[in-house]
């Protein structure tokens, strides 16, 4: 089983799928991910290499880290404009 941001994801489930599980993710961010990082996103989660996922938890993990920066920096100028 691969987890990624505190998210178990099932290794009967194709990849596309299994990233969906991930909050803010959905089939379309999934299949987006899959081809930067030039995996098929029929590969089930248990036939990922150790490559394969290394290179999901940083991808990930970043946009998840941009994502909430840049939602903190709104809120921050939402309530200077106040």
């Amino acid at each position: 089983m691969v987890r990624i941001l505190g998210n178990n994801l099932s290794n009967k489930k194709k990849i596309y799928i299994a990233l969906t599980c991930i909050y803010g993710i959905g089939i379309p961010t999934s299949k987006r991910i899959l081809n930067e990082l030039k995996i098929d996103p029929e590969t089930k989660v248990s036939e990922l290499t150790e490559i394969n996922i290394s290179s999901l938890i940083i991808v990930v993990g970043v946009a998840y880290e941009i994502q909430k920066t840049v939602r903190s920096l709104y809120k921050n100028v939402l309530e200077e404009i106040k």
